[in-house]
């Protein structure tokens, strides 16, 4: 029989149909076992399946690794064809004249206070500060 819990009262307890007691008790102790068996069952198919999901992942890992290894090798292959030098890559590389290239990139606001050669920079911009001036405002 399972734990139940008594209590007790001052008076006549409630009035209660006999055969829905004798009902509910066999219900109890058909119920107790059953949910036992399940949690064991349950337990048991949950440590199977955490070795099952590990190797799973395991052989997952190992394919894509694998895959992995295979991209390595086709782009060094597509590396070593490109570094040969060949006729057509010849010409790609006759090909690729000033006019063709992007523009140049807009130099940084470090690079124009530093007076870098750079013909476009415009000459009102103030010089950068010394580091020692810089460094005494911080805390």
């Amino acid at each position: 029989m399972t734990h139940l819990d008594i209590y007790f009262t001052e008076g006549s307890l409630a009035e209660v149909d006999n055969k829905l007691a004798e009902k509910l008790n066999h219900l109890i102790d058909t119920l107790v076992p059953r949910l036992e068996s399940l949690e064991r069952a349950v337990s048991r198919q949950a440590s199977k399946s955490s070795g099952a999901a590990r190797a799973d992942s395991f052989n997952t890992l190992l394919v894509r690794i694998e895959e992995i290894a295979a991209n390595m090798a086709r782009l060094e292959k597509k590396v070593e064809t490109m570094s040969l030098p060949t006729s057509s890559n010849m010409m790609d590389q006759a090909a690729v004249r000033p006019g063709n290239l992007p523009p140049r990139p807009v130099p940084l606001y470090s690079e124009k206070a530093a007076k870098a050669p750079n013909f476009s920079v415009p000459k009102n911009l103030p010089p950068v500060p010394p580091s020692l001036y810089i460094n005494r405002f911080k805390l």
